[in-house]
């Protein structure tokens, strides 16, 4: 029998990152519950009646209240033993009478919940989303500043993104890809010539990685503002700084030869229907290609 170490493969010694946020988001949830039952408190205790040192023993500003109501013909329950109010009828607007002497009606506690309750909770979240590099914004779903700023939050996440999927693709999709590719040349499902040759070879490093090389990209994002980005980028296009390929992806999420490919099948299909998209027109309304039966006709012409 063969007995590893204690110690783990990749095993490091720390705290994970996530752990560093999970213990402020309970205790933000805990203040959250914690304003949110003040605001029932309040809701239950509206006021009380504060009295001073002067004010006679014994006194009920409630049942003072009440029998004032009974007396002014407003419908009020008094239980006849011990003269205590069973129902209260009031409205929106009423105001307090019958007080004694000192007696002082004070609101329950006006400061709860907490009005900045909201600043110090966003104050919170923005730490903790700049420490995982995700821009506030996009974790909250707030786009409420100028388009300058939502484009900047975008960006930054787009730097996040990329990032991540290099690395998932590089440390992940790659090996699979890699592994597939070798077990099917191996079991001959695949033909690739003198593959085998240099898969276990090291000095063939550089045959082998270009027999397996791939581009992986990862889901594309939608525009802040679509017209701007597609302006901007046939601006670097003419200036030869960026390809279609790179801005096929951008847009759509396929490469620019598949977004061809779909292009030549859907034209091939509207020739075939005899329908001309505004986009395969000239300046005068006419279409860019021609049917096969419009090519007859104008070689026709031609010869004649």
């Amino acid at each position: 029998m063969v007995y590893s170490g204690d110690k783990l493969l990749d095993q490091v010694r720390g705290m994970p990152i996530l752990a560093n946020t999970l213990y402020m988001m309970k205790d933000l949830d805990r203040y959250r519950d914690a304003e949110v039952r003040a605001a029932v408190v309040n809701a239950l205790l509206p006021l009380f009646i504060k009295k001073a040192p002067s004010t006679t023993v014994g006194t009920n500003p409630i049942l003072n209240i009440t029998r004032a109501a009974a007396q002014a013909g407003t419908p009020a329950a008094i239980d006849g033993k011990e003269g205590i109010p069973s129902t209260i009828p009031m409205s929106p607007g009423t105001v307090l009478d019958g007080l004694a002497p000192g007696e002082e009606p004070i609101s329950f506690n006006t400061n709860r919940p907490n009005v900045n309750f909201k600043t110090f909770e966003d104050a919170i979240i923005s730490a903790i989303c700049w420490a995982n590099e995700i821009p506030p914004e996009i974790v909250m779903l707030k786009f409420d500043s100028s388009y300058s700023a939502s484009r900047q939050a975008n960006n930054e996440f787009d730097i996040f993104l990329k990032y991540r999927a290099f690395k998932n693709a590089k440390d992940f999709c790659q090996l699979i890809y890699s592994e597939f590719i070798i077990q099917s040349v191996l079991i001959g499902n695949l033909n690739i010539p003198e593959f085998e040759k240099v898969i276990f070879k090291s000095e063939f490093w550089q045959q082998k990685g270009a027999w397996l090389k791939c581009e992986w990209s990862s889901i594309s994002r939608p525009s802040v503002d679509i017209q701007k980005e597609a302006n901007a980028m046939r601006v670097l296009l003419s200036l030869g700084v960026v390809t279609f390929d790179m801005v096929a992806r951008k847009f759509s999420g396929m490469g620019f030869k598949s977004v061809q490919y779909k292009l030549a099948q859907e034209r091939d299909l509207m020739k075939r229907l005899g329908f001309v998209s505004a986009v395969d027109e000239d300046n005068n309304g006419k279409p860019v290609y021609l049917t096969e039966e419009q090519k007859e006709k104008l070689q026709e012409a031609v010869d004649e």
